[in-house]
Protein backbone atom coordinates (compact mmCIF):
# COMPACT_ATOMS: atom_id res chain seq x y z
CA UNK A 1 0.00 0.00 0.00
CA UNK A 2 1.06 3.25 -0.87
CA UNK A 3 -0.03 6.76 -0.72
CA UNK A 4 0.85 10.07 -3.21
CA UNK A 5 1.11 13.22 -2.18
CA UNK A 6 1.49 16.38 -2.89
CA UNK A 7 4.42 17.98 -1.08
CA UNK A 8 8.35 17.67 -1.23
CA UNK A 9 10.12 20.48 0.02
CA UNK A 10 8.01 22.53 2.99
CA UNK A 11 9.92 25.73 4.60
CA UNK A 12 11.29 25.76 8.60
CA UNK A 13 8.41 26.96 10.98
CA UNK A 14 5.78 27.61 8.09
CA UNK A 15 2.07 26.03 9.46
CA UNK A 16 -1.45 26.50 8.53
CA UNK A 17 -1.02 24.67 4.88
CA UNK A 18 -2.77 21.22 4.66
CA UNK A 19 -0.13 17.98 3.75
CA UNK A 20 -2.77 16.06 1.79
CA UNK A 21 -2.62 12.60 -0.22
CA UNK A 22 -3.81 9.93 -1.51
CA UNK A 23 -3.91 6.05 -0.17
CA UNK A 24 -3.63 3.28 -2.80
CA UNK A 25 -3.18 0.04 -3.16
CA UNK A 26 -0.71 -1.76 -5.09
CA UNK A 27 -2.94 -1.95 -8.20
CA UNK A 28 -3.09 1.47 -7.98
CA UNK A 29 -6.33 1.71 -6.71
CA UNK A 30 -8.02 4.48 -3.91
CA UNK A 31 -8.22 2.83 -1.01
CA UNK A 32 -11.82 2.92 0.59
CA UNK A 33 -11.36 4.86 4.17
CA UNK A 34 -14.55 4.70 4.93
CA UNK A 35 -14.84 4.08 8.85
CA UNK A 36 -10.89 4.43 8.94
CA UNK A 37 -9.08 6.70 11.31
CA UNK A 38 -5.43 7.96 10.45
CA UNK A 39 -2.38 8.96 12.11
CA UNK A 40 0.38 10.88 10.00
CA UNK A 41 3.93 9.77 11.62
CA UNK A 42 6.66 12.25 10.32
CA UNK A 43 10.34 10.44 11.33
CA UNK A 44 13.97 11.33 11.10
CA UNK A 45 15.41 8.16 9.48
CA UNK A 46 17.22 5.99 12.20
CA UNK A 47 15.39 7.49 15.06
CA UNK A 48 12.95 5.77 17.43
CA UNK A 49 10.63 8.91 17.78
CA UNK A 50 8.23 10.76 15.47
CA UNK A 51 8.98 14.42 14.95
CA UNK A 52 5.45 14.04 14.24
CA UNK A 53 2.53 12.01 15.08
CA UNK A 54 -0.85 13.55 14.62
CA UNK A 55 -4.33 11.97 13.70
CA UNK A 56 -4.61 12.96 9.67
CA UNK A 57 -8.61 13.65 8.38
CA UNK A 58 -10.00 11.52 5.78
CA UNK A 59 -11.44 13.80 3.11
CA UNK A 60 -14.79 12.86 2.43
CA UNK A 61 -15.94 11.02 -0.08
CA UNK A 62 -13.92 8.27 1.88
CA UNK A 63 -14.06 6.11 -1.12
CA UNK A 64 -11.43 8.37 -2.98
CA UNK A 65 -8.68 7.42 -0.49
CA UNK A 66 -7.97 11.38 0.32
CA UNK A 67 -6.37 12.08 3.39
CA UNK A 68 -5.23 15.64 4.89
CA UNK A 69 -3.40 17.12 7.53
CA UNK A 70 -3.12 21.16 8.92
CA UNK A 71 0.33 21.61 9.64
CA UNK A 72 0.89 23.36 13.25
CA UNK A 73 3.09 25.67 14.60
CA UNK A 74 6.21 23.60 15.70
CA UNK A 75 5.71 20.30 13.28
CA UNK A 76 8.73 21.59 11.11
CA UNK A 77 10.79 23.82 13.81
CA UNK A 78 14.06 22.39 12.32
CA UNK A 79 15.85 23.67 8.69
CA UNK A 80 17.33 21.46 6.33
CA UNK A 81 16.17 18.02 7.47
CA UNK A 82 14.63 15.36 5.55
CA UNK A 83 11.98 13.11 7.28
CA UNK A 84 10.23 9.98 6.49
CA UNK A 85 6.57 9.56 6.18
CA UNK A 86 4.23 7.30 7.13
CA UNK A 87 0.50 6.73 7.23
CA UNK A 88 -1.50 4.49 9.59
CA UNK A 89 -4.77 3.77 8.62
CA UNK A 90 -6.59 1.93 11.26
CA UNK A 91 -9.87 0.41 10.38
CA UNK A 92 -12.46 -1.17 12.98
CA UNK A 93 -14.85 -3.68 10.95
CA UNK A 94 -12.60 -5.91 10.03
CA UNK A 95 -10.32 -4.74 12.66
CA UNK A 96 -6.61 -4.16 10.91
CA UNK A 97 -3.66 -1.38 11.36
CA UNK A 98 -1.61 -1.26 8.32
CA UNK A 99 0.79 1.32 7.17
CA UNK A 100 0.91 3.16 3.89
CA UNK A 101 4.64 4.60 3.20
CA UNK A 102 4.62 7.62 1.38
CA UNK A 103 8.45 8.71 1.29
CA UNK A 104 9.83 12.35 2.64
CA UNK A 105 9.71 15.46 3.46
CA UNK A 106 12.52 17.90 2.87
CA UNK A 107 12.25 20.96 5.57
CA UNK A 108 13.69 23.85 3.94
CA UNK A 109 15.68 26.41 6.54
CA UNK A 110 13.45 29.30 6.56
CA UNK A 111 15.30 32.86 5.12
CA UNK A 112 16.63 35.13 7.01
CA UNK A 113 15.49 37.87 8.72
CA UNK A 114 16.02 41.12 7.31
CA UNK A 115 15.56 44.64 8.77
Amino acid sequence: MSTYTSFTTVVQNDYGYDLEGIIVDSDGVAVDLTGCTLKLIIYEEGTTVPKVEKTAEVVAPATEGKWKYTVQLGDFNVGDKTYKVEIEIHRTTPEATVTAYDGTIHVRAEAPETT
